[in-house]
């Protein structure tokens, strides 16, 4: 598969710069429009050989010079060996034995065993292996479109040589039962034009009962086509089309290839016809026309294609004087040297090839000597903290947790680290908190927005693997999403201290694998108000995160009936906020949009705590306005007991029935909402609640 991949990435390469060229043949073309057509296709000659060979000599006169040295696509680059050289620089961070065997970092969470001491140990080291791969990931990534973009360029190749052998194979049969009139030339009563067919030993084929006149002018036609191996040319142009199939300008090309060859070769018939003959010979192109009942691939047909441009340039053909014979003859030579050759490199004569080699191995040096430099960085930085590990000019600045009374939590990204009878290691998608359960209050936090952790809302987990030593120690890594090593960090908790990820801060450290699974506990005490780690205490009793609502002052670290609430309005680091930072919304709506159930608990949600932002996330054809947020905030209504009303046969539209508690008291009343399936979103709300 491989070797595909190269060979498509190639002709993808030889597109690009032979649509330059037949951009420039057509343009030449316009110029030579008075001269013989037998200029116009010899210009043909220098796009076939762009297609077919992948090398050319260098000259001051190229095309190529009116471009950038570094023109679209480098000819020649060995694309396989810059691949290579991409995952030789990945493999320096990690070793991948498989390209097939890819960690998910969703696996980590997701798997059955999650609750094994054993699965907790090998968590840090699942960890480890993910940790600078993203290069890797994204190698296989490119390789896996590349392969598709391959298959269906070989699919497309075969389906237009099935098309061939078919039309090939309906010609033969019209023309099995053929009369050789003398030589190669044949008469067929299945056939509706003269034609040339073969490859090898062409044959001529004519209809019956043509005159003496008739015949004379289409067997000149026809044995010129022979005599200078048009048929032979026409069969490769095709061939082309069949491998570049999906450029366009190759099929322009084809076409206007086969219209200069027919007008050349009737220019070549005629130059000795007087005007009587002349009209003779165009009679009979027109009586013999096939432009609307041709194949897409035909054999050389004497009325093909374009019939009247032919019979305009044959009434007007005129024999050309010397001295513009010499000019086409210039302009011709010029185009297709010009177009034949590459660009002259500045700092060099060389081949391209060599170039294209050179330019290669600088890259892979220059990768790999900066590959180097991290490694060297990255073991310096190990020995300075082997011997220096709590030098306080290693320590990263960093600042505590931003919320606010009324922030709200993203379920998604909540997580309890650590849990012990003193204090507790938490994260949500702003910050990571250590709480002290004696004191009841948070001792520390960590902004992880700050460090680059915001895409725990918009892309990924932010990962919070918590050690600890043999006196009660413990330290906290810290990997941001997308998972890289350079962007780790160590938390020594005990100090509130933030270092650079380095195993050297962790020796004598172990994993704290003590939790379990909420989905392993057996008491009926699982549910969605809790976060997946739990702490087993004995006796069917659990440490865990537990919530009430969406609130952060509503979250709860409960140990069986004890409640301690983790976020209290004195200790936070904001004022009371108008709403809630933009990634918050994005994450709840690209989580609802995955069910109508979600979207209806999260949308009623958000009404009841009056946020109009939050509503506005969820739905269709509303605007958000911070007037409109202040007077939202300020209702008291309520929607409860959803009722399903109807829907559409597709079941992308929903209506929903809620009982409405007004702002004044006045008992319920019904309002509805309409759910609509909307495309790269999932299902919205459309509008507000609206009675009826």
């Amino acid at each position: 598969m491989q070797m595909i991949n190269t060979m498509f990435l190639n002709i993808v390469e030889q597109s690009l710069t032979a649509g330059i060229i037949i951009l420039i043949v057509i343009a030449v073309r316009v110029l030579l429009k008075s001269f013989p057509k037998s200029f116009a296709y010899l210009l043909w000659i220098v796009v076939a050989f762009r297609l077919m060979i992948p090398v050319s000599i260098v000259s001051e006169i190229s095309v190529y010079n009116l471009f950038d040295s570094d023109r679209i696509g480098l000819k020649n680059i060995d694309l396989e060996k810059v691949s290579n050289t991409k995952n030789a620089v990945a493999a320096n961070q990690i070793e991948v034995k498989s390209s097939q065997k890819v960690i998910d970092k969703n696996a980590i969470d997701n798997t059955e065993n999650s609750s094994s001491p054993e699965y907790q140990k090998n968590k840090s080291i699942l960890i480890t292996e993910i940790l600078g791969a993203e290069k890797t990931i994204t190698n296989l990534q490119y390789n896996k479109w590349i392969s598709v973009l391959s298959f269906f360029w070989v699919t497309g190749m075969l389906t237009f040589m099935c098309y061939t052998f078919v039309t090939y194979r309906k010609i033969k049969k019209k023309i099995q039962f053929g009369v050789r009139l003398y030589g190669r030339v044949y008469e067929c009563d299945c056939i509706r034009s003269p034609f040339v067919f073969g490859m090898i030993f062409p044959k001529i084929y004519l209809p019956f009962q043509l005159n003496t006149v008739e015949q004379q002018c289409i067997l000149a036609h026809e044995e010129y086509h022979i005599k200078r191996g048009d048929y032979l040319i026409k069969n490769v142009a095709w061939l082309l089309v069949l491998i570049y199939w999906f450029q366009p300008l190759v099929w322009v090309a084809y076409h206007l290839m086969c219209l200069d060859m027919e007008m050349s070769c009737d220019e070549k018939i005629i130059a000795g016809f007087d005007m009587k003959l002349r009209k003779e010979y165009s009679r009979l192109m027109l009586a013999f026309a096939t432009n609307k009942r041709q194949f897409l691939i035909n054999p050389l047909a004497f009325g093909e294609g374009n019939t009247m441009k032919r019979i305009r340039n044959i009434l007007e053909y005129k024999k050309i004087v010397h001295w513009k014979l010499a000019g086409g003859i210039i302009i011709v030579l010029l185009t297709l040297v010009a177009c034949a050759t590459d660009a002259k490199s500045v700092s060099s004569d060389v081949n391209r090839t060599n170039n294209s080699e050179n330019s290669i191995e600088t890259t892979q040096s220059v990768l790999l000597n900066n590959s180097v430099k991290n490694i060297s960085m990255e073991s310096n930085r190990s020995n300075y903290f082997t011997q220096n590990p709590n030098e306080s000019e290693d320590v990263i600045e960093h600042r505590e947790a931003q919320w606010a009374e009324n922030t709200m939590l993203d379920l998604e990204f909540c997580s309890l680290d650590y849990a012990d009878s003193d204090k507790i290691v938490f994260h949500i998608s702003s910050g990571l908190f250590v709480y002290d359960l004696q004191q009841q209050c948070i001792l520390h936090s960590i902004d992880l927005k700050a460090l680059n952790c915001q895409a725990v809302q918009t892309g990924g987990e932010c990962l919070v693997t918590v050690y600890q030593n043999n006196n009660g120690q413990i330290k906290a890594v810290i990997t941001p999403y997308p998972y890289s090593i350079d962007t780790g960090y160590v938390y020594d908790v005990e100090n509130d201290k933030l270092f650079v990820y380095n195993t050297a801060l962790l020796e004598d450290y172990t994993l704290f694998d003590h939790f379990i699974s909420k989905y392993d506990i057996k008491d009926g005490l699982k549910t969605w108000r809790m976060a997946e780690n739990v702490l087993p205490l004995g006796e069917h009793l659990y440490g865990m995160l537990y919530w009430d609502t969406i609130e952060l002052t509503k979250m709860y670290y409960k140990v069986g009936e004890q409640k301690y609430q983790l976020f209290s309005q004195e200790q936070a680091t904001l004022p009371k906020c108008l709403k809630q930072d933009d990634s918050f919304y994005q994450s709840i709506a690209q989580n609802s949009g995955t069910s109508i159930d979600q979207c209806l608990l999260d949308y009623q949600g958000f009404y009841n705590m009056h946020d109009y932002a939050g509503i506005c996330a969820l739905s269709t054809g509303v605007e958000y306005s911070d007037q409109k947020q202040q007077e939202f905030a300020e209702s008291t209504s309520k929607l409860s007991l959803a009722e399903e009303v109807s829907h559409s046969e597709d079941k992308k539209e929903y209506i929903f029935q809620f009982s409405y508690e007004d702002d004044y008291g006045e008992g319920e009343t019904k309002v509805y909402i309409k759910l609509n399936n909307v495309e790269e979103l999932g299902w919205r709300v459309e509008g507000l609640p609206i009675a009826r």
